[in-house]
């Protein structure tokens, strides 16, 4: 995508104290922040979650998500937001964005660096609009259960969610399978009935086909 006149792009890595995960992120600066105009300025976030394939920047490559931004504040549909893509998924292992156990070998706290040390490097390094109403969580096809689970789990970090082709229930790849169908972790993760039996004050938009059976 041609960043010329809607700003950059830029990865850093983050370094979790809640979670101890070491994780990259890439995020996009919307044209305003790094002029003078904008110096005072706060932001709202949209934490966006990719996919497995394609992975974080396809987010340009293909969703051109800084263009799609850029054009809506120039609708007037929305204001300016920076963009934070994590890498969730290093070396392309589908963890589900969740907390494997204590112990399990490979496994990590990615829910935890997702929701908890991402946004506290997010208001520490960045120009971040404080509360919740300012962070949303985005994500297409696993990043859509990813944003999904975040909202669900996290209404404290996040009040807003839109899901591309995301589903409710964590679908664990054959290689990578933190805990079984039906035991209390699993249980946490069911977001149908976590959000029947406590549901949580945020709004949700979800993108799915009726012939989609994981929606």
């Amino acid at each position: 995508s041609d960043l010329t006149n809607v700003g950059g792009y830029q990865d850093f890595t983050v370094r979790g104290k809640s979670s101890g995960v070491t994780g990259v992120i890439t995020v996009w600066f919307p044209p305003s922040y790094t002029t003078s105009a904008g110096a005072g300025r706060q932001y709202p976030v949209i934490e966006a979650f990719h996919g497995i394939q394609p992975a974080p920047y396809a987010f340009f490559s293909v969703m051109d998500i800084d263009q799609a931004v850029t054009d809506a504040v120039a609708a007037k549909k929305m204001r300016e937001a920076i963009v934070v893509i994590p890498h969730w998924a290093p070396g392309g292992q589908d963890n589900e964005c969740v907390d494997a156990p204590p112990g399990m070998r490979g496994g990590s706290k990615m829910e935890t660096w997702l929701a908890h040390d991402l946004p506290d490097w997010v208001y520490s390094n960045l120009r971040a609009a404080p509360g919740r109403t300012s962070w949303s969580a985005l994500g297409i096809s696993a990043g859509g259960w990813c944003a999904n689970m975040a909202a669900a789990l996290h209404p404290s970090t996040f009040a807003t969610a839109i899901s591309f082709g995301g589903y409710w229930r964590p679908t664990f790849d054959p290689s990578y399978v933190p805990f079984t169908k039906g035991s209390e972790s699993w249980q946490r993760y069911d977001l149908v009935s976590h959000v029947q039996h406590r549901a949580p004050s945020i709004a949700v938009w979800t993108l799915c086909a009726r012939a989609d059976k994981l929606a």
